[in-house]
């Protein structure tokens, strides 16, 4: 009977011990709105900062959001993607930029990630508005998990990035489908 007793007094101190630990963890999130936006504000800050910091040569950033349910592989993620965002808190971030200070966000909501492209206008090819159908990440996109200089998202490589861009007129001007391809590095 003392050995229950004791049994019982040890598995008590050892699942109060858990949740002292548990309790003093960092479990901060970030959750996204239906735009894709960011609701943390370290997050939004970090992100205002870089695209502050590393403008468009001409014009505003657009946005294209795409999501994929796949699992990643050895850290880097490979799709398949489809257009729009999946719902839920976001639980890392990670962002890529390229040599065109595009940016490339790749957000870890339950279910799945988000990937988000920040592009720079580029004459006709990359505008907004313009209809994009397709995403691939042939070469994958590498997570990295580990901030450097104290900043609050992991970084995203992702090389032999390819955007489908749909047939556009403007006026009496036809543009055929093309296609984008862009490398993706960790932020300076």
């Amino acid at each position: 009977m003392k050995n229950i007793s004791t049994l019982f007094k040890l598995a008590f101190v050892v699942a109060a011990m858990g949740a002292i630990v548990s309790c003093g963890a960092d479990n901060k999130t970030t959750t996204e709105d239906e735009n894709g936006s960011y609701s943390s504000p370290v997050v939004s800050t970090e992100l205002s900062r870089l695209k502050t910091q590393y403008r468009c040569e001409s014009g505003s950033r657009f946005d294209l959001t795409f999501k994929t349910t796949a699992a990643i592989s050895g850290g880097t993620l490979y799709g398949p993607f489809s257009t729009g965002r999946l719902s839920g808190t976001t639980s890392k971030t990670y962002i890529g930029m390229s040599g065109y200070n595009d940016f490339l966000v790749v957000n870890k909501v339950s279910g799945g990630y988000n990937v988000i492209m920040s592009m720079c206008p580029y004459g006709v090819l990359l505008k907004a508005g313009r209809r994009y159908s397709e995403f691939t990440a042939d070469g994958g996109i590498y997570l990295n998990s580990t901030s450097t200089s104290g900043r609050k998202y992991g970084s995203a490589e992702g090389t032999d990035t390819h955007l489908v861009v749909e047939e556009y007129t403007s006026g009496s001007t036809r543009y055929p489908q093309d296609d984008v391809y862009t490398d993706f590095y960790p932020v300076p």
